[in-house]
């Protein structure tokens, strides 16, 4: 299966070849990163000058790529501690908290829904697991 493109950039196809178990999530990963990466610097150097009528909408453009990533990771199965850092820190972008390493417990404390403080404190536990199992997060 052919990659698909959004907007410059590549989403995974189907297989990406027998780098592991969770060989597509990872890529998936990767691309993600590059995306991200691009989205904040657009945010930090273009963002600005742009008409503040107009930044709502130029910025809906900008993080449509990151969510498509986003929607296939959603839709890939992870089946590894590295696969589901992955998955963790697309969850930790859409709650617009992209520093997993300083991933602030008081975002489980001051959190006002149980729900929500369990998943920080998910999110929390498996970035500190994979950090000592020399993860690349």
């Amino acid at each position: 299966m052919a990659a698909a493109t959004v907007t410059g950039v590549a989403l995974a196809g189907a297989a990406i070849g027998s780098a592991g178990p969770d060989a597509q999530i990872l890529q998936l990963g990767r691309e993600f990163d590059a995306a991200r990466a691009a989205e904040k610097r657009w945010f930090d150097e273009v963002y600005p000058s742009i008409p503040v009528d107009k930044q709502d909408a130029a910025a809906d453009v900008q993080m449509d790529v990151t969510g498509a990533i986003v929607a296939a990771i959603i839709s890939t199965r992870a089946v590894t501690i590295p696969g589901l850092v992955v998955k963790a820190r697309a969850v930790a972008y859409c709650h617009g908290d992209d520093d997993v390493h300083g991933l602030e417990r008081d975002l489980v404390d001051e959190s006002p829904a149980t729900d929500t403080k369990l998943l920080w404190s998910l999110l929390a536990d498996l970035f500190a697991i994979a950090d000592a199992r020399g993860a690349n997060v």
